[in-house]
Order: structure tokens, then C-alpha cells, then sequence
């Protein structure tokens, strides 16, 4: 949940900030038995400090 929200990076989970995250879009999904959604995808800045805390996991 937090990941569709934009709250957390897609990738590592980090929490992300309002101006420090990179947007990656509106993205629009519809499940194949249930209503259509936007979610909003942001990772961090950061990509090389991602990849060492999704390595991390």
C-alpha cells in the first residue's frame, strides 16, 4: 500500500520525502475482476544507496 502511494521507494522500501524521491508517473492498472486504479510509483534519488539497501533485504 505504502508502495502504490508513492511513500515508500518500488524497489528498496526506504521512506521518501515530499522533493527527494524521483517520480516515476501515474501508473493506471485494472485487475482482470475489479475496478480500474491509478497508483504513483517513486524511488529514491539515490539509485546506488537503493540498490545496496534492496541488496540488503
Amino acid at each position: 500500500m505504502q508502495q502504490q502511494r508513492g511513500w515508500v521507494c518500488v524497489w528498496c522500501r526506504a521512506a521518501l520525502y515530499t522533493g527527494s524521491a524521483r517520480d516515476l508517473g501515474e501508473q493506471r492498472h485494472k485487475p482482470a475482476d475489479g475496478a480500474a486504479y491509478s497508483w504513483f510509483p517513486r524511488a529514491c534519488p539515490d539509485t546506488e544507496a537503493c540498490a545496496g539497501r534492496e541488496a540488503d533485504r
